[in-house]
């Protein structure tokens, strides 16, 4: 079928509509499989014979249901299908699933003041009698959990911070609403086997679990959150954008 009759003026419908149809099809087809890059805007429009605003108000569309993103200075990609946890910037597990199109849910699994051990006494700079506020969380969609994420936060910069619902509200956005932001942070990544995490998740206890540790800094260079994410591999993804 030639692009002719898949966009036509004549029909009642929106050409904005109609080239969002034209680009589902192709992603739902495997024409345009998870990760392709859609060709540049001007090619593609002078391909489907429709204005560039036309085209971008159905693109826009399809990123609006999740089928396409955009990577700023990149370009337009077919999404992966599933939650993605960008490498190339410092989002957080919550601010993924803020932005699914399925129904979720957060589990507070604990929430407490607490003595740090010594190693994050260490990675968070902190005296011996300083505390923080420890949150384990697990992430549940349709019904079945996704990722656990452990969080230790320094008391001494934001001692508010623990009358928050975590259930409805992000750590990073709360602390950024309490004027304490976070601009960057480091993470290691590994494969790791925990029979008690893995049973938090419903995975078979040797399955192998993502491990992300986590360190983020304010911006003036102190650390301020450590944190501990868990995930099975198969309900969530790590992507970036690589230029050489």
């Amino acid at each position: 079928m030639t692009t002719q009759h898949l966009v036509s003026r004549e029909r009642p419908r929106l050409l904005s509509v109609q080239v969002a149809e034209v680009l589902r099809e192709r992603v739902l087809s495997g024409e345009l499989p998870p990760g392709a890059r859609l060709v540049a805007e001007p090619e593609l429009a002078v391909e489907l014979e429709v204005s560039r605003g036309t085209l971008r108000s159905a693109v826009q569309r399809l990123v609006d249901e999740g089928l396409l993103t955009r990577l700023h200075g990149r370009g337009t990609f077919v999404a992966s299908g599933g939650e993605e946890l960008s490498l190339a910037r410092l989002v957080t597990v919550t601010e993924v699933f803020m932005e699914l199109k399925r129904p979720y849910r957060v589990e507070v699994l604990a929430k407490e003041v607490a003595s740090p051990d010594p190693a994050v006494r260490r990675l968070l700079r902190l005296g011996r009698a300083s505390k923080v506020l420890r949150i384990r969380r697990r992430f549940v969609v349709d019904g079945e959990p996704h990722v656990v994420v452990e969080n230790r936060v320094s008391l001494a910069a934001c001692p508010e911070l623990a009358d928050v619902d975590f259930r409805s509200k992000s750590l990073f956005g709360s602390l950024d609403e309490r004027g304490v932001s976070i601009t960057w942070g480091r993470r290691t990544f590994a494969a790791i086997s925990d029979a008690a995490i893995a049973a938090e998740l419903s995975a078979p206890a040797s399955q192998p679990l993502l491990h992300i540790e986590q360190l983020s800094y304010a911006g003036d260079a102190r650390p301020i959150e450590h944190s501990d994410t868990w995930a099975r591999g198969d309900r969530l993804r790590l992507s970036t954008a690589l230029r050489r």
